[in-house]
C-alpha cells in the first residue's frame, strides 16, 4: 500500500533524528520510534506492512508500505547514489607532492598530506592534521583539527549492508551519509571507518583508534575513547565517553556501551552495556 505526497528526496536520515526531504525505512522493531517523525516534512518513508502510522505523517510525506521496506529503501538510495557518482565522475583530481587530491577539497593551515595518500572530492581537513602515506579519505568526510590519520587507513568507504531483491538475491544498500572526525582524533594504520547509511559515522574529540580496527556504518563514538587494535564495531553502535575497548573485542550492531566502561580483550558484546562497568568474555558479561 502507498500513501503518496509527491516528493523528491535529497539524501538520507535516521528515525532518531529525521531531517526534512530525506528518505528512510522503518521496520516493526522500530515502531516505538515513529513519533520522532511527527515533524517530518516531504520525506520518502518506507514502512513495514501492518504498522500503525499517524495520519499527520502520512499526509506530510510520501509513505510506502511493504513486506520488505529495506529493499524499497535500497532501490531509492541506489538511484540517489548513481546520481551522486555520475556527478563525481566528471570532477578532476590533481597530483600534489605524490598525493592525489580531488575537487572541492578544503584544507586548513599546516595540513600535511604524505605521498600516495588519496583525498577524494568534497573533503574537509582541519588545521594541523596529518594524513599519512597510503591513507584513503573518501568523499563527504570531514576531519577536524590536529588529527592523525595513519598509513593505509580508509575513511568514508561504503558500509557492508545487503538487501534482498525481488528474487531474494542480495544487493548492496549504498551509503549516502559521510564520516565526521572531531578535533584531535587519531586513526590507526589499516583501520577502516565506513560512511554512514542513515547518518554520519561520528568520532568525537580526543578519541584514539589503534591499528586494524573496523567501524561500521553509522557508528557513534563519544569523547576520549580508547579503541585498541583489532576491534570491530557493528552498524549503529554507540559508545559513551571515556570508555575503553580491549584488543580484538567485537560489538554487535545496534548496541550501546555506556560512558566510562571497559570491554575486555576478545570480548563479544551481544547486549547493551551500562555506564561505568567492566565486561569481558564471550558473550560478554559484567564483572
Amino acid at each position: 500500500m502507498t500513501r503518496c505526497k509527491q516528493t523528491a528526496c535529497s539524501g538520507v536520515s535516521y528515525i532518531k533524528n529525521p531531517k526534512n526531504n530525506t528518505t528512510m525505512y522503518v521496520g516493526k522493531k522500530f515502531e516505538h520510534l515513529v513519533s520522532h517523525l511527527s515533524e517530518a516534512q516531504d520525506c520518502l518513508l518506507f514502512f513495514e506492512d501492518g504498522m500503525n502510522i499517524p495520519q499527520s505523517i502520512l499526509d506530510n510525506n510520501s509513505c510506502h508500505f511493504s513486506p520488505v521496506p529495506v529493499r524499497d529503501f535500497a532501490l531509492a538510495v541506489k538511484d540517489l547514489w548513481e546520481q551522486q557518482q555520475a556527478e563525481m565522475d566528471t570532477l578532476p583530481r590533481v597530483s600534489q607532492d605524490g598525493a592525489t587530491i580531488g575537487s572541492n577539497v578544503q584544507l586548513g593551515e599546516n595540513v600535511i598530506i604524505e605521498p600516495s595518500a588519496f583525498i577524494d572530492h568534497h573533503v574537509k581537513i582541519g588545521d594541523g592534521t596529518r594524513i599519512c602515506a597510503g591513507a584513503i579519505i573518501r568523499n563527504g568526510t570531514t576531519i577536524g583539527k590536529n588529527c592523525l590519520i595513519r598509513e593505509g587507513a580508509v575513511i568514508g568507504s561504503e558500509g557492508f549492508t545487503m538487501a534482498p531483491d525481488t528474487e531474494g538475491k542480495p544487493f548492496r544498500l549504498h551509503c549516502l551519509a559521510g564520516v565526521e572526525l572531531a578535533d584531535e582524533v587519531e586513526v590507526g594504520a589499516n583501520t577502516t571507518i565506513a560512511r554512514g547509511q542513515s547518518r554520519d559515522t561520528y568520532v568525537d574529540r580526543l578519541t584514539k583508534i589503534d591499528d586494524q580496527c573496523y567501524l561500521a556504518h553509522d557508528v557513534y563514538l563519544g569523547k576520549q575513547i580508547t579503541v585498541t587494535s583489532g576491534v570491530t564495531l557493528g552498524g549503529f553502535v554507540e559508545i559513551g565517553d571515556k570508555s575503553y575497548l580491549g584488543m580484538n573485542c567485537t560489538v554487535k550492531q545496534l548496541l550501546t556501551i555506556g560512558s566510562g566502561s571497559t570491554i575486555g580483550m576478545g570480548a563479544v558484546v551481544t547486549k547493551p552495556i551500562p555506564d561505568g562497568v567492566i565486561a569481558f568474555g564471550s558473550p560478554a558479561r559484567i564483572k
